[in-house]
């Protein structure tokens, strides 16, 4: 599974508004800039998505 650090600004926005797990500071929104780049083409789940296709149709069951 991919992970991200964020999907989009108003999810960082809610994540901010949090705090950090660890220490009591607030994330500054150059963190935000920072990772906001896309400059990385990742197409690595795309092997699955025949499956997945699959998987929806059959609502999960994999015996269908």
């Amino acid at each position: 599974m991919n992970h991200y650090f964020t999907k989009s600004k108003e999810e960082f926005i809610k994540k901010r508004s949090r705090g950090m797990a660890d220490n009591l500071n607030i994330r500054d929104m150059g963190k935000f800039e920072e990772h906001d780049q896309n400059d990385v083409f990742d197409d690595s789940m795309k092997r699955y998505q025949a499956e997945l296709e699959k998987a929806v149709q059959n609502d999960g069951r994999e015996d269908a």
